[in-house]
């Protein structure tokens, strides 16, 4: 019961910790700002980027394929991407 205790407790620790440090750089923050220039974005380069983010990611699932293959096991591209996509 003890050690329920202590981890419930680091994980509230460290969760005010970094809410507390989530305030600190967000409190001056002027949110109406922010919005209006999200409103205000050209959604090309925000599609532009989410297209090159994932090729990016698809390379990434074929590099570990390759490793892996190497090792010996077969794995099917999309399992990699998958778990690449996951982190």
């Amino acid at each position: 019961m003890k050690k329920k205790i202590i981890a419930v407790f680091k994980y509230l620790v460290f969760l005010f910790i970094g809410l507390f440090l989530l305030w600190l750089v967000y409190r001056k923050l002027n949110l109406q700002l922010v919005i209006r220039q999200i409103l205000n974005a050209n959604y090309w380069w925000i599609l532009l980027s989410f297209v090159f983010g994932i090729i990016s990611h698809i390379a990434r699932a074929i590099r570990w394929n390759i490793l892996i293959n190497s090792l010996g096991y077969k794995t099917k591209t999309s399992t990699t991407f998958y778990a690449v996509m996951i982190g």
